[in-house]
């Protein structure tokens, strides 16, 4: 079974209904919900989703809405490891390197990150480094 991982990003289209991204993360969760795709996020993404989105939906409507989704996302914590970890490195690449350390016990997640696409070459060498170390 496939494992993904959804940024903030995602969430945010989901509950807001970006389009024409939401199409997409919808299609996600119905098979998520068919079992056919393990769906993962940080409890970052969780706290940051609800903080952008409260100005926009009611508060007692957001909660109901972000309970719903825990029941087809697992969260994966951020812990003072990860923090820690993440805060060593340049300020250039900390954003990328905190997500990073949150996936890095699970190596076979399906990553839904769009900043991972621009990231420049050396950023990809030193996530190879780490890699390798861990």
């Amino acid at each position: 079974m496939k494992k993904i991982f959804l940024d903030t990003n995602i969430l945010v289209d989901l509950i807001a209904d970006r389009k024409p991204f939401s199409k997409y993360t919808i299609q996600l969760f119905q098979k998520a919900e068919l079992n056919e795709i393990q769906l993962f996020t940080s409890s970052h993404s969780i706290a940051t989703t609800h903080y952008l989105l409260k100005k926009y939906l009611g508060e007692n409507e957001l909660r109901v809405v972000i309970y719903d989704l825990l029941d087809y996302v697992t969260v994966i914590s951020v812990d003072i490891d990860i923090i820690k970890r993440g805060l060593d490195q340049t300020t250039e690449i900390l954003k990328i390197l905190f997500k990073y350390f949150v996936l890095l016990p699970f190596p076979t997640l399906i990553v839904l990150l769009p900043e991972i696409r621009k990231i420049s070459k050396q950023v990809k060498y030193l996530l190879s480094i780490l890699t390798k170390l861990s």
